[in-house]
């Protein structure tokens, strides 16, 4: 290059130099993207905790009558668990679809990207025990709640 044009500003890098370069922008946006990912987890799991909270409270004395008359705390715990999740894995299901179709998108455009099935199975993983044990914490207090008491509130 200096022979054939030595006044022409020139500059030699490495492919690793290169290659390092460009990494570091996708680790950048995998870290943003990952704190905005447990950020979102976060608020589902809050979410999760306080309408559970919420429904525990406005049915304390149908918990009540239902133990007066011979249930156990952990069929009432069992049941709320069964309806909170039913509730989880629709809007899961809804999620896993809208993902799906995003990524089909995406690949058309740019074939380059590959998003394999693990991804979308630990996601799911991940969403389902945080909103189970969401809705355990206030489900277990259940357990503590006495017959008699919850009949009397009102």
């Amino acid at each position: 290059v200096n022979k054939v044009a030595p006044d022409t500003p020139f500059q030699l890098f490495s492919l690793r130099a290169n290659v390092a370069d460009i990494a570091w922008g996708f680790r950048g946006f995998s870290l943003v993207i990952s704190v905005l990912g447990v950020v979102g987890l976060l608020f589902a799991f809050s979410g999760t905790h306080a309408v559970v909270s919420f429904l525990m409270a406005q049915r304390k004395r149908e918990f009540g009558v239902r133990m007066a008359l011979g249930a156990s705390a952990w069929q009432i715990v069992w049941g709320m668990l069964i309806q909170t999740s039913r509730t989880g894995l629709i809007g899961l299901a809804v999620g896993l679809a809208v993902a799906a179709g995003l990524v089909r998108l995406l690949t058309a455009s740019a074939a380059i990207l590959d998003f394999g099935a693990r991804l979308f199975v630990v996601g799911a993983a991940t969403v389902l025990i945080a909103t189970t044990v969401a809705a355990l914490v206030p489900l277990l207090g259940t357990l503590r709640t006495d017959p008699a008491q919850a009949l009397r509130t009102e």
